[in-house]
Order: structure tokens, then sequence, then C-alpha cells
């Protein structure tokens, strides 16, 4: 297994004395022993340890950056990988967020977005299934897909008559799916029918004819 820059380029703009480096570590969720992997020096050229060996498993890969900076800055970033069979893969895509909808009479316009996270896979589509109430069973097919057209604000129309909870998840070419957002939808709002023998005036434009 090899960790590289792209895991390490996560630093941006920071207000550091001075950068010496990043810790490494490889965290098994399973049973929480945190394993030191390495050390990589802020200047070294490629940042990257290499030859490293876990156990089969599946781990928080963690990167901490080490520094003379203000303890407001102090930073570290995490991605999960499972090993099999010595071999190393990301196993989530990203999970949608933003999640929110607009009212169109009997229908509602979902909207929700994504961002690009350090050591997920890259989701092929998008999944909404709807459901009565929370949490939505998403183990079958969806009800709408969306493909991935990249970081964007996705929508799309969602027709119901009833309360409802629409779950939304992102899925990869392998069928991994993201962690699950949920949207309440309330009773979709109608406008009552007049009573018979009755007729609606607009007083206040009467009103304003005197």
């Amino acid at each position: 297994m090899t960790i590289t820059t792209y895991m390490l380029d996560f630093v941006q703009h920071l207000e550091v004395w001075k950068k010496l480096g990043y810790f490494c570590y490889a965290k098994n969720t399973a049973t929480n022993v945190e394993t030191y992997l390495g050390f990589i020096a802020y200047d070294a050229s490629p940042k990257q340890l290499i030859n490293l060996v876990l156990a089969d498993g599946t781990y928080d890969i963690i990167v901490r950056m080490s520094g003379y900076i203000w303890r407001e800055v102090e930073y570290y970033k995490r991605c999960r990988i499972k090993i099999t069979g010595g071999v190393a893969k990301n196993i989530k895509p990203v999970y949608v967020s933003n999640g929110g909808y607009l009212q169109d009479e009997d229908e509602a316009i979902i909207e929700f977005d994504y961002l690009e996270q350090l050591g997920a896979t890259e989701p092929t589509q998008f999944g909404i299934w709807i459901g009565a109430a929370s949490p939505v069973d998403t183990s079958g097919a969806p009800d709408y897909t969306i493909n991935n057209l990249g970081n964007q604000k996705y929508r799309v129309r969602v027709s119901y008559t009833v309360a409802q909870v629409v779950a939304i998840r992102s899925v990869d070419v392998d069928g991994n799916k993201g962690e699950q957002l949920e949207i309440t939808l309330p009773v979709p709002a109608t406008t009552p029918d007049s009573p018979s023998g009755f007729v609606s005036r607009d007083y206040l434009a009467e009103s304003s004819s005197f």
C-alpha cells in the first residue's frame, strides 16, 4: 500500500509558523487499534510512504499535520479503505449534502449536491428512494436515478399526495452506496374550494375606488 501526495495536499493557506510534515496512522475500525505508519517531511518529494503492510481489514488512514502552528489550525484528515488479499480499496462513494426541496402544488422539487471527498470513490449515479417513514429502506432499486454529471446542483421532481420521506445516496460503479441523506416532505398544501352559494370579492380593490 502507498500513501501518496493526493492524501497530503489538503492543507491550504493555513496560518502556521512552520510546517514540519505529516504523521500517518492506520486505525482498524473493528478493534480501534491505531498503527503508526510513518512520518513524511513537508519538503519531501514525492510525499509518500511506500511498501506498507497491513493485515486484511477495514482501516481509517489518518494523516496529521505536524509543525510549529497555532493551536486553532492543528489539522488532520482521514479516509477509509478496505484491504483484501493485501490490496487496498476505497469502499464508499461520496455522500450528498445540502439537501432540500421546493413545493410545487402536488410535486416536490428535490435539490442536493455533493463535494469531492478525500478517499471516496467517484459515484456513477445518485439513487432516490421514497418511503413512508425514516429510515427509508434503500436496499432495493431506487425510485429515481440521476447520472453523475460532476460537482453541481441536482434537481428531480417527485409527485406525492401524502407525507413522505426521501432518501438520497450516491452509488459507484461497483454498487457501493454512500451515506444516506433524508428529506421529509409534509402533506402537500392545497387550496380549499369555496363553499357553494358564496362569491369571493376583493374588498381591498373595491375600497381603493372610493
